[in-house]
């Protein structure tokens, strides 16, 4: 069986609004429909950043937990190096010592030579630091002492490459030096184009 369907909702609306009238049916106007507006929500304005207090990096127990470590490594550092003979009670540079211990190794003449003239270049370069122009806060013996045995390890590798030289100078062509110069001489050119073309990227600007 079909369904019954509603005929009358089919017809034209003239035809319905005419057909109401005959009967005497008032039709109701449509109603307008309010569309309601959403309330428009605060922002919240963000707090000033100055007045919010900034939390440190590093705090002050950080701090003086380095400070304590600093000092520790430095107070082993400078106990040790005096127990070897390397420095007095003053943290001054024993060079003299130093060369002594040097003669009493199984060392060429050439090796100790070197040697000592890198100890007292280090000393002797040390005590160009400007005492009225301090850069660090450390005293300044011991910042001549941390810069004299940075330097006396740096002179001391240079010495011990340049007799690593003299013992294999005949894998290097020396034509390009004069015949008649000296050994030494030839030794110090080399290490310096051996090392130089090793460090140039120490010339970079930036």
């Amino acid at each position: 069986m079909l369904p019954l369907i509603n005929a009358h909702s089919y017809l034209p609306l003239d035809y319905q609004k005419r057909e109401a009238d005959q009967r005497g049916v008032v039709e109701e106007p449509p109603q307008k429909l309010e569309v309601v507006q959403p309330e428009p929500q605060q922002q919240v304005q963000p707090q000033d950043k100055a007045l919010q207090p900034l939390k440190p990096y590093f705090d002050k127990y950080y701090l003086l937990d380095s400070v304590n470590k600093i000092m520790a490594a430095l107070s082993n550092y400078t106990c040790t190096l005096h127990k070897l003979g390397i420095i007095d009670e003053y943290l001054n540079l024993r060079a003299t010592h130093l060369i002594s211990d040097y003669g009493k190794l199984p060392l060429s003449d050439s090796l100790k030579k070197d040697l000592a003239e890198g100890l007292f270049y280090c000393r002797d370069l040390t005590y160009c630091l400007p005492v009225d122009k301090p850069r660090s806060p450390l005293p300044l013996n011991l910042q001549r002492l941390l810069m004299a045995m940075k330097c006396e390890k740096e002179t001391r590798t240079n010495a011990c490459f340049k007799e690593d030289l003299r013992r294999n100078i005949e894998g290097f062509d020396l034509s390009l030096f004069p015949r008649d110069e000296a050994l030494d001489s030839k030794v110090n050119k080399l290490a310096a184009i051996v090392v130089g073309v090793d460090s140039l990227n120490e010339l970079a600007v930036i």
